[in-house]
């Protein structure tokens, strides 16, 4: 396949840049209590190595032998190709010694660098490739002389420095900001909530009242006698949800599914800050009459009346 590459630049196979290309054990050696780590694909992230995730020790004598197979170095990229296809990690200097279960290749590039490499197998053309070069029904997997065969595009020494140096400062400037927008959030609902409560405050319109000191007092909407205001201004008016609304009703009690032959039915996840989310909707059974004793009409306000804990 011809590709418009930029000057200066070529295309090889993954084997013709590799030194070595090889999976880990397909036939892992029993687990034990202590020994050395090794690891399989649910401990390869994107761009770490995560020992926070299980993996099986092994008897030192088996990871000798493991060991020969693999020879996993500092430099080395290491790929997920069973499950999680995909997933591309340098391996760092000083890191403990491990070897791997088949759901991990590792590669040693020449004539590129590790990062360049790392960075490419995350680039959306690679991550299609090997989605459409994975065979197997209960799970997935890319064999290495498939995995072999895959084209990666190689500009000169220098520029692969320069291309990675630029990932990363705007990888960087990326999380800054990530960073800057989750505390923006909070701040927004704290914000919210002060609006609110100066609008309820009568703050808001402190000013419209002072060049409107002769309008009717609110407790004349309901022909009450006054009550104390708590603090409200003078013509404001202190009563129950009760007295202000027509009627006061809670939802439907059946139990609720994804039966869309039935009516559809708001739960606590389709009401979120004042809007209605009907993207994941559940339906309910319901006769004529058990309908219309729960329907809504516009205007009507729904309010969340239980809290919602996680563990």
């Amino acid at each position: 396949m011809l590709k418009n590459l930029p000057d200066g630049w070529t295309s090889a196979s993954l084997k013709e840049i590799t030194d070595k290309l090889v999976d880990g054990s397909h036939n892992p050696p029993k687990k034990q209590d202590r020994g050395l780590p090794m690891l399989s694909a649910r401990n390869i992230e994107n761009g770490y190595i995560n020992f926070n995730e299980e993996y099986r020790y092994i008897e030192i004598v088996d990871f000798e032998s493991e060991d020969k197979r693999t020879r996993v170095s500092f430099g080395d990229v290491l790929l997920t190709i069973v499950g999680a296809i995909g997933r591309a990690t340098v391996v760092p200097n000083g890191i403990q010694r491990f070897t791997l279960q088949r759901s991990v290749a590792v590669l040693t590039p020449v004539s590129v660098t590790p990062k360049f490499l790392m960075y490419q197998l995350h680039s959306p053309r690679i991550q299609t490739e090997l989605t459409n070069k994975a065979k197997g029904t209960a799970q997935k997997g890319v064999y290495l002389n498939k995995l072999s065969q895959i084209e990666m595009d190689i500009p000169p020494l220098n520029e692969q420095k320069r291309i990675v140096a630029k990932i990363e400062a705007l990888q960087e400037r990326s999380q800054r900001v990530k960073t800057e927008l989750d505390a923006i959030k909070p701040l927004l609902d704290q914000f919210r909530q002060s609006v609110l409560a100066a609008a309820f405050r009568g703050d808001l319109t402190a000013d419209w009242r002072e060049n409107n000191p002769d309008v009717e007092p609110a407790e004349m909407l309901l022909h009450h006698s006054p009550q104390a205001t708590n603090g409200l201004s003078d013509t404001w008016y202190l009563t129950t949800v009760g007295d202000i609304v027509k009627s006061l009703k809670y939802g439907t009690s059946k139990k609720c599914n994804y039966d869309v032959n039935g009516i559809p039915v708001l739960r606590i996840p389709n009401i979120v800050n004042g809007t209605i989310d009907a993207l994941d909707l559940k339906y309910a059974d319901l006769t004529k009459e058990e309908f219309e004793k729960v329907s809504l009409l516009p205007g009507d306000i729904l309010m969340i009346r239980s809290m919602v804990v996680f563990p």
